[in-house]
C-alpha cells in the first residue's frame, strides 16, 4: 500500500517566530488572515491550517529566544540536553546504541526505539559528528582580529612581490594506507610509523617567486 504524503504543514522555529511577531504587529488580523499571510510569506507546499496558527500563537513564548543553531529546526530542543550529549561524546566513543540508552534515561524515547528514531533525533536536534580541523579553537579571536589589522598595515607598505609567506607540514612517508584491497575479511592493521620529514613551503604574495621545497629530517 502506497503511503500518502502528509498534508500537514510544519513550520520551522524561525518561521514560527516571524508569525508571532506579525500577529503582535497587526493586532486586527484574525487567524484566517494570519493563515493566508503565512502560506504566502513562507511559500508552503500546502496551505497552513488555522489550528496550526492558533497552536503556535498559544505557545508564542517558546519562540522568543531561539538559539541560532536551531532556527531551521521544526522543534525546539533543550540546550542542556545537547550539551550533555556533547559531553558524553567528549568522554569517549558514543555509538548509536549508546545514544538510545542515554535518551531513555532522560525519558526522551519509548521502548522499542530503533535507528529510524535516532536519525530523526539527529535531524531535529541538529547534532552530527564532525571532525575537528586545525588549531583555531585554541586562539583568542579578538587577539587574532587585532593582529591581522596590524599585520595588514605593515604588509601594505610593500609590493606584493616583496611579501613572502612560509609554512611547514609533516610528511609521514612510512605510514601505511588506511585501507587495502583484500579477498578476506580478517585484514589486520599495524601500528603506524611516526617517522616523518618536515617540509617547508614558501612563496611571495603574487606567486611570481615560489621557493624550492626544504626538507628537514
Amino acid at each position: 500500500m502506497v503511503r500518502r504524503p502528509s498534508s500537514y504543514t510544519r513550520l520551522t522555529l524561525s518561521q514560527k517566530h516571524k508569525l508571532c511577531a506579525k500577529a503582535a504587529a497587526v493586532v486586527a488580523w484574525n487567524p484566517s488572515d494570519l493563515t493566508t499571510w503565512t502560506t504566502r510569506e513562507f511559500k508552503t507546499a500546502t496551505p497552513v491550517g488555522r489550528s496550526t496558527v492558533r497552536g503556535i500563537l498559544k505557545r508564542k513564548h517558546e519562540f522568543d529566544e531561539v538559539p541560532e543553531t536551531q532556527l531551521n529546526q521544526k522543534r525546539r530542543f533543550s540546550a542542556v540536553f545537547i550539551n550533555e550529549y556533547k559531553d558524553w561524546h567528549g568522554n569517549g566513543t558514543v555509538t548509536g546504541a549508546r545514544v538510545l540508552s542515554l535518551a531513555k534515561i532522560t525519558d526522551g524515547v519509548r521502548e522499542g526505539t530503533c535507528r529510524g528514531w535516532l536519525y530523526k533525533f539527529q535531524q531535529h536536534t541538529g547534532l552530527w559528528f564532525s571532525l575537528r580541523h586545525g588549531e583555531s579553537g585554541s586562539l583568542d579571536e579578538a587577539i587574532v582580529t587585532s593582529g591581522r589589522q596590524e599585520l595588514k598595515k605593515v604588509v601594505g607598505q610593500y609590493h606584493s612581490r616583496d611579501v613572502y609567506i612560509m609554512d611547514e607540514t609533516s610528511f609521514f612517508y612510512r605510514c601505511e594506507l588506511r585501507g587495502t584491497l583484500t579477498t578476506g575479511k580478517g585484514e589486520k592493521g599495524k601500528k603506524q610509523s611516526k617517522v616523518s620529514v618536515t617540509v617547508c613551503v614558501g612563496s611571495n604574495a603574487d606567486g611570481s617567486d615560489r621557493l624550492p621545497l626544504h626538507f628537514i629530517g
